[in-house]
């Protein structure tokens, strides 16, 4: 196994080339794998392949693929360095806030004279950077969040991602499958024991009860655990964990991905009339935020897929940071705005060293 910091090198080398590269490390585990890919082939994936797939948010745009067959392969061991010095502190634009007030006042309206139950609304949080030290950009994310499935993508055709995300989409092998409805979000409070609100439930069980729909034509058996509170960060969420087998009948891990992307947790329900709501008035490209990703065998029909939530994108000389929220009818406007800039704040801390 090489060192960290030669397998380091050889991403930083990469990327200065502007060849495709992924790293990434799974939740609480303390080592990481690097595919480097040594073509500039934008990859579908196919049968008989195995990599790490990155899906957009919106069917209608391409997926990307780095190819194992295609790339120098390496693992290790994740390098312990000191975080205490990423407080992260920004400042919130008044007109972004009140643009965001609007939008959530007329999704809010929208709910409650139609039929739709959920929509999930978002919004885009520009950023002005230094320029990028990729090595301290990867130890920062790999030591922030040590729970969280942590990336570093670039692509020349997508650019640079990385991302900390708390939430499974899907882990299947063997033909057993395993999921999450994750929902509800709030700041972790050490001193002071939370309730969880009416609310909350609601929009939990709204996704639960969407998933189990989604998975019910191409599975056996599921089994749906007791919700529970999840810790990510300094954020919480509510949890309920679903498991069961896939039809044998010619299905894979891909179709059942397609049934549960995209999630009511990212999109709304009914799923069709939330997109289109989406698309029509959030006025900028998710891109692939809210999407999928992660490494898949073909070879084994198995997967470890990650909704892509607490990313960001470096766009030239700024950072894209992206943050949402599940909308009811009982939604209270200036709380899902205090929640989103609680979840920007995830992605802030990696940058502070380049703001």
């Amino acid at each position: 196994m090489e060192t960290y910091n030669n397998i380091i090198d050889k991403v930083e080398t990469h990327f200065r080339s502007d060849l495709p590269f992924v790293l990434y490390s799974f939740p609480n585990q303390t080592t990481f794998k690097v595919l480097l890919q040594n073509s500039f082939q934008s990859d579908i994936l196919k049968e008989s392949q195995n990599g790490f797939i990155f899906k957009p948010f919106d069917d209608a745009q391409p997926t990307f693929f780095i190819s194992e067959k295609l790339s120098e392969i390496y693992s290790g061991e994740i390098e312990m360095s000191p975080t205490e010095h990423l407080k992260n502190e920004f400042l919130e634009n008044e007109e972004d806030h009140i643009r965001y007030l609007d939008l959530l006042e007329k999704t809010i309206s929208k709910i409650r004279s139609t039929k739709i139950s959920k929509i999930v609304i978002s919004r885009e949080k520009e950023l002005p950077i230094k320029t990028i030290n990729l090595v301290l950009l990867i130890s920062n994310l790999l030591n922030l969040y040590p729970n969280a499935f942590r990336y570093i993508w670039f692509h020349p055709e997508t650019g640079l991602w990385c991302g900390a995300t708390p939430e499974i989409l899907l882990e299947a092998s063997d033909g057993i499958f395993k999921t999450m409805a994750l929902a509800g979000t709030r700041k972790v409070n050490d001193i002071v024991k939370l309730r969880w609100t009416d609310k909350e439930f609601e929009e939990q069980q709204l996704v639960t009860d969407s998933i189990l729909e989604n998975l019910d034509k191409i599975t056996s058996y599921v089994k749906v655990s007791k919700t529970k509170t999840h810790r990510a960060g300094d954020l919480e969420h509510l949890r309920t964990d679903i498991e069961g087998a896939i039809r044998k009948n010619g299905k894979s891990f891909m179709d059942i991905a397609k049934a549960l992307h995209p999630t009511p947790a990212v999109c709304g329900r009914p799923r069709a009339t939330a997109m289109e709501f989406i698309k029509a008035n959030e006025n900028y490209n998710r891109e692939f935020y809210t999407g999928f990703l992660g490494p898949v065998s073909q070879t084994s029909n198995s997967c470890n897929l990650f909704v892509n939530l607490r990313c960001l994108k470096f766009d030239k000389n700024k950072a894209l940071l992206y943050a949402g929220g599940g909308i009811t009818e009982g939604s209270i406007p200036e709380s899902e705005w205090i929640e989103t800039h609680n979840k920007l704040d995830t992605m802030v801390k990696v940058l502070m060293p380049f703001l």
